[in-house]
């Protein structure tokens, strides 16, 4: 009986879920987790140190080729293309395919070919295009990132970080094309290639909806995901992994987001606010013109507060969409105005005021009237 007690415990010890706050503890040399909506990794683990990326640098070619709008386009391998090395499509010089194809290669099979492919039809070189990622990298904040070649395959100055990784992650995971290829288990291309997801986590990770993985000797095996649950985007990143802990690491790090972080709307969009005052209207409703949310610890609950300020003197005919006021809302310490307009139409006229101005206006005939009869006796 003792040891079966003994056993339901440890049981129990082992079933019970992470704890909130508990930091994860995992294999990788270097971790990462960002929360949408946070300007800072909730999770670091030598997440500032320069690290190969493997094909996490396909994150950023594959996006700069979605937002280029060029996705039919017609793309003619060169023999620099093919020659790229590593995981490949195998592809031969002077073979035709659609750039959007070769997004699917470089995203599901993690192709080097395909990427380098894209690189040249979109930018002429493959120099010109990595200027084109660097510039990204920059404008994204990924400051303490270099970018080479369009693959991953090792160089000198290919070099990125967990943090970085994780800013690109949010940005790829805004991009609805993006996340619809990533969450492709199997594409069959125009040239009748059958491609299939190497994400092993798709499907099996609630809310996966970003997934790439890399590996080269200098880099480890590497992944950078992103997963949504109950409108919170965690993204998570690994560098320098060993074997299958690539798959339980990453699980580890967006748990720890998830358990750790929520979302919060305080109002959505066309919500009402309040009301403020319309000359002749008298009390109107008012709401936001855009919803406001904010991101958490689950541990504590951010003091919030909603002022009101309409513009003074407001006058009808307004309709919704005209701007009467902002409401100044108030997080945590964090200020941020948003705009305000009326809920429904506020008409110049309305019944009642024609009710009003048909008496007034009865009163000032029968004045005019009258001052007329009594002008003309006496003249």
């Amino acid at each position: 009986m003792k040891k079966t007690l003994i056993l339901l415990l440890l049981l129990c010890l082992l079933l019970t879920p992470q704890a909130e706050g508990a930091e994860p503890e995992i294999v990788a040399l270097r971790g990462s987790v960002r929360i949408e909506g946070l300007d800072f990794p909730v999770y670091d683990k030598n997440g500032d140190v320069r690290h190969a990326p493997a094909s996490l640098t396909k994150v950023m070619t594959i996006l700069l080729a979605l937002e280029s709008g060029r996705q039919q386009e017609i793309v003619t391998v060169s023999q620099r293309a093919t020659a790229a090395g590593g995981s490949s499509l195998y592809l031969r010089p002077g073979s035709e395919w659609t750039l959007l194809d070769l997004i699917y290669a470089a995203q599901l099979i993690s192709a080097n070919d395909a990427a380098a492919a894209i690189a040249e039809h979109l930018a002429g070189s493959i120099e010109a295009f990595a200027e084109l990622m660097n510039n990204r990298a920059r404008d994204l904040g990924m400051m303490n990132t270099h970018f080479v070649n369009p693959h991953g395959m090792p160089h000198a100055d290919q070099y990125s970080t967990a943090h970085d990784l994780s800013i690109l992650a949010l940005v790829a995971a805004r991009n609805k094309q993006y996340v619809e290829i990533s969450t492709t288990r199997r594409h069959v291309t125009a040239n009748q290639i059958s491609l299939v997801n190497q994400n092993k986590l798709l499907g099996e990770y609630r809310g996966l909806i970003i997934g790439k993985t890399g590996y080269t000797d200098a880099a480890g095996q590497c992944f950078v995901t992103v997963a949504e649950r109950e409108g919170l985007k965690v993204a998570s990143v690994i560098m320098g992994s060993q074997g299958q802990n690539i798959w339980t690491d990453t699980e580890l790090l967006l748990d720890y987001g998830f358990a750790n972080y929520r979302k919060n709307i305080l109002f959505r969009p066309k919500q009402t606010l309040g009301v403020v005052d319309v000359a002749f209207s008298g009390k109107v409703i008012v709401v936001a013109t855009e919803g406001y949310e904010f991101v958490s610890p689950r541990s504590e609950r951010p003091s919030t507060r909603i002022d009101l300020y309409p513009y003074p003197s407001l006058w009808p005919p307004l309709k919704p969409g005209d701007l009467v006021g902002e409401a100044v809302v108030q997080v945590a310490g964090k200020r941020t105005v948003v705009p305000l307009t009326v809920a429904n139409h506020v008409p110049l006229l309305t019944p009642e005021r024609l009710k009003i101005s048909g008496v007034v206006g009865g009163l000032i005939m029968i004045y005019a009237v009258g001052s007329a009869i009594v002008t003309r006796r006496r003249s």
